[in-house]
């Protein structure tokens, strides 16, 4: 992958393999990233499938096992936080980056609200959240990171920042089995693999099947291949009973959201994962 002219990431997440609840999904997209040779400038931990300490130390030790120097911020506990070790760094930023959030945006908004001018250096948020073509309450368990702090998730998402909006239903075609995840290289695939197993004797016996939604590993193959997704201008909004709506509009906004992606993707993202190569910035 060329990375000559890529805006550095600031990966914001709710890792929680290695954790006794929450989906694994998060330490495969960041794996996938680190292997890719895009450039990561930072990484950072939220609450939201697990908890945020438990979050922060899985992360680093993943992280170990990439020999990453990165620099490791930790984030806020719960959405009231005010105030958070990631948002204070965060804040600090004054060069052109991307976010991957990929758990609630906490941290992303105690940190525009701590500088307001961040919102110059910020080029695009790519977040995990919402839905398109499934327009139900936020309540409902695939949208988590909107619903655990959905306050920050409008602040964000109206702030004027560029979003490209990952909607839950479109992230949830992507789907792994367990031998795929096994097939993962080195010790951060050994390590995904050996925590990936609760989660998939959850899936085989509560919901009869082999397989399970890597939702935040499509948000990954967005910032390694944008050119294979489809991508429509929309606004956000809630309605009375402070659901939140995503709408396609006819002219340009600062948010877009994903319709479609090419299904073949994944293909090139278990080849990445099953490199030997990884490439740390």
């Amino acid at each position: 992958m060329n990375t000559k002219n890529s805006i550095p990431i600031w990966i914001d997440t709710d890792n929680a393999l290695g954790s006794p609840i929450g989906d694994i999904d998060d330490a495969i997209a960041v794996a996938a990233v680190l292997k890719s040779g895009y450039p990561v400038t930072s990484v950072s931990n939220i609450f939201g499938n697990t908890f945020q300490p438990i979050s922060f130390k899985q992360t680093q030790h993943l992280l170990s096992l990439f020999n990453s120097q990165l620099p490791h911020y930790s984030g806020a506990n719960t959405w009231w936080s005010k105030d958070s070790e990631a948002s204070s760094a965060l804040a600090k930023v004054n060069f052109p980056i991307k976010i991957l959030a990929l758990g609630p945006l906490t941290n992303v908004a105690l940190a525009l609200k701590k500088n307001p001018l961040l919102k110059n250096f910020i080029q695009e948020i790519i977040f995990v959240g919402t839905n398109y073509t499934i327009q139900l309450p936020t309540w409902r368990f695939f949208d988590f990171n909107v619903f655990k702090d959905k306050n920050s998730a409008l602040f964000v998402i109206n702030s004027g920042v560029p979003v490209t909006l990952i909607p839950c239903d479109q992230a949830r075609k992507t789907r792994m089995t367990f031998l795929e995840v096994q097939t993962i290289s080195g010790e951060p695939g050994k390590f995904i693999a050996k925590q990936s197993k609760r989660w998939f004797r959850r899936a085989k016996f509560f919901k009869f099947q082999t397989s399970i939604p890597v939702w935040d590993l499509t948000a990954a193959m967005y910032l390694l291949w944008p050119d294979q997704f489809e991508l429509a201008p929309a606004i956000v909004t809630t309605n009375l009973l402070k659901h939140v709506k995503v709408k396609v509009v006819n002219k340009k906004t600062q948010i877009q959201t994903v319709k479609s992606f090419n299904p073949l993707l994944k293909n090139q993202m278990l080849e990445l994962l099953q490199s030997h190569r990884s490439f740390l910035f």
